[in-house]
């Protein structure tokens, strides 16, 4: 399947990028073929982790502290939090309504779901460790 144009720029803008936790992992995008008009995020969810429970966040929750420049940081780290907040901005430009669903499990799988304006559902994948 062809990856829609818009879909493509985001996965460019997020291509080389980790999410940084207490383990860092790349941020990936992918796209669902055209579905019904009544698939929910929850229906996507299912498709990816069956029976999984899920946490919601909002994408500027999820992104948070990793968009923040500070003094202390190395130049790399500089330009991967402008790289981060610009994967954030491209996402909500996308679908202001994108929200971010983080599995129970360790390493939480963690999937920013979206629907363009061409109602083509779209996803941010990475993990996240938490302990």
């Amino acid at each position: 399947m062809l990856m829609d144009t818009t879909i493509q720029s985001l996965a460019q803008a997020a291509q080389g990028l980790m999410f940084m936790s207490e383990s860092d992992y790349p941020l990936t995008v992918m796209q669902w073929p055209p579905l019904p008009a009544t698939t929910t995020p929850e229906h996507l969810l299912e498709s990816l982790i069956p029976g999984a429970t899920w946490q919601t966040r909002s994408v500027e929750e999820f992104f948070g502290p990793r968009v923040r420049i500070e003094d202390w940081m190395t130049d790399q780290e500089k330009n991967d939090s402008r790289q981060m907040a610009e994967v954030s901005r491209y996402i909500l430009a996308l679908d202001p309504a994108a929200q971010v669903f983080c599995s129970d499990e360790n390493p939480k799988q963690c999937y920013i779901l979206g629907k363009t304006t061409a109602d083509i559902w779209f996803a941010v994948h990475t993990q996240v460790v938490e302990t």
